[in-house]
């Protein structure tokens, strides 16, 4: 990821994440200038000069291969691609203008076997905030320091690593520890204070009425509260954000039907995308006897994408054009398979019977996560009939997709399916998840593997 300002990006536009707008206009973020795989670092000027630091993914895509020299460091929770390896061997500085030596933790891949070992790549940065800290403590005569983070820094953390381990559900079982101390030390060490005395300047960009209930649900006070805010600021009196009430309002922000609904079926499919490439190799003798002679080596390439979407799969299925939408996106990024893995928190009474979570009109009906509720996991696979055929077989028996707990949805199971329309010769399947701590990060080494033959 590197600095870019937003007259680099290229159209078509992409919807933001609708809880990214929300830090950044209604909880007063910096506007935030970079970009990832998905943008064209090719406009970006003087390029070769530039360091990149990849963050939640750790390769490059081919079409930006010729920037993989400026890879100095990769801070990620998915499945370790295995490129990129000279980044360990890049300095990075502590923050007071030294670079270090090499270091291999420079390429910071927190996975392994078949498991994130944080639930938020935002629990990574933060440790490379905790390490500073801990570096300046070292360099004071005390040990320790009163520095706080910054309100804006703190807020943006927090906030993404609240919603990516479901603010440490046990049930969801996406959080580690390492994540619930990152959330400490941000609730902490945050100028919480400093915070509210921004959103009340004038670079605010929310509106008052929307201000003072966000002030007051979050962080508990406001206008109508008797001005204890402001005897809490002029006490120095420390304020801290409700970390419930922040996820909270992040998470019905990001699932909310309403902009889920409005979406086209091709920005659905690209809001949250990532593609994985793969390769096969095969060896054959030159002769048919056992003498270890000349071995001839074929290596075949591919590639499948992967879109998380916040719908129930009846509902991203009736997208209008979802199929054709489907098939140009995937030759848009050149991939040969694509799946489509759905999040949704359904009603108990909802979840066991097969109902999908959509309403009598195909709209979303996302239930939000109440002790009455449960997560939902689903995927709909598209490719070549035989293609889908075969991965479907993979992921319900082979031993090492048990875990995900698949069910096949057959076409007479739920009344009213609406099945996309696609070329001849290629299907759509749609699978029910049984184990909803089964993320995208579990799923995409399990495809690859397959086509990998691993």
């Amino acid at each position: 990821m590197v600095g870019s300002h937003p007259s680099h990006f290229h159209p078509p536009p992409l919807p933001p994440h609708h809880h990214l707008v929300v830090l950044q206009t209604k909880i007063l973020l910096p506007p935030m200038w970079c970009y990832g795989a998905e943008d064209d670092a090719n406009n970006h000027n003087n390029h070769n000069h530039n360091t990149i630091t990849l963050v939640d993914h750790n390769k490059l895509r081919s079409s930006l291969w010729h920037l993989e020299g400026n890879v100095v460091e990769i801070i990620d929770h998915h499945y370790d691609e295995g490129f990129h390896n000279t980044a360990a061997a890049a300095a990075r500085s502590n923050g007071d203008g030294a670079p270090t030596t090499p270091n291999p933790n420079n390429r910071d891949i927190a996975f392994a076997d078949q498991t994130a070992l944080v639930g938020s790549t935002c629990t990574l940065v933060t440790e490379r905030l905790m390490e500073w800290y801990d570096h300046h403590a070292a360099a004071t005569n005390t040990g320790t320091t009163t520095r706080e983070v910054d309100p804006s820094l703190g807020l943006a953390l927090l906030g993404v690593i609240l919603l990516d381990t479901v603010n440490m559900c046990d049930h969801a079982g996406k959080g580690a520890p390492r994540d619930d101390a990152a959330i400490r030390f941000l609730m902490e060490r945050t100028d919480w204070n400093r915070l509210l005395l921004l959103l009340e300047d004038g670079s605010s960009r929310a509106a008052a009425g929307s201000l003072e209930s966000i002030k007051r649900r979050i962080f508990g006070v406001g206008a109508g509260d008797g001005g204890r805010r402001d005897d809490a600021v002029a006490s120095n009196r420390r304020v801290v954000p409700d970390r419930t009430i922040l996820y909270k309002y992040l998470r019905d922000s990001r699932a909310d039907a309403v902009f889920w609904n409005g979406m086209g079926a091709r920005d659905a499919l690209r809001i949250d995308y990532k593609r994985f490439e793969t390769s096969s190799k095969r060896t054959t003798d030159d002769d048919d006897d056992d003498d270890g002679g000349f071995v001839e080596s074929t290596t075949t390439s591919g590639a499948f994408g992967l879109s998380s979407v916040l719908l129930p799969i009846p509902s991203i299925l009736a997208k209008h054009g979802f199929g054709t939408a489907a098939v140009r996106y995937m030759e848009e990024t050149n991939v040969d398979f694509l799946g489509v893995l759905s999040f949704c928190m359904v009603s108990n009474d909802a979840a066991g019977d097969g109902g999908g979570g959509a309403d009598e009109d195909g709209e979303a009906a996302v239930v939000q996560h109440t002790a009455e509720s449960s997560p939902r996991r689903e995927l709909v696979l598209i490719g070549r009939t035989e293609v889908v055929a075969d991965m479907v077989a993979y992921l319900s028996e082979d031993p090492s997709a048990k875990f995900l707990e698949i069910a096949v949805v057959k076409e007479d199971d739920e009344a009213g399916l609406w099945i996309p329309s696609l070329p001849d010769g290629w299907d759509c399947k749609w699978l029910v998840q049984g184990n909803p701590k089964g993320s995208r990060k579990q799923v995409a080494p399990l495809i690859r593997n397959f086509f990998t033959g691993e």
